[in-house]
């Protein structure tokens, strides 16, 4: 089918499954979103060397 269309294959899926794609990059910012926090909180929102 995808050399019928001339198309990707990842562009047939990227278009008719949309979900499954974002969903997973949802979840892996979320994981990542979340540890950034945590470190934050840990170094009391200092980043870097002290002066």
């Amino acid at each position: 089918m995808f050399r019928w269309a001339k198309i990707a294959r990842s562009a047939y899926y990227k278009y008719f499954d949309p979900q499954r794609q974002s969903s997973q990059r949802d979840e892996r910012d979320k994981r990542i979103e979340a540890k950034i926090i945590e470190i934050a909180q840990s170094n009391n929102s200092l980043f870097g060397t002290e002066k």
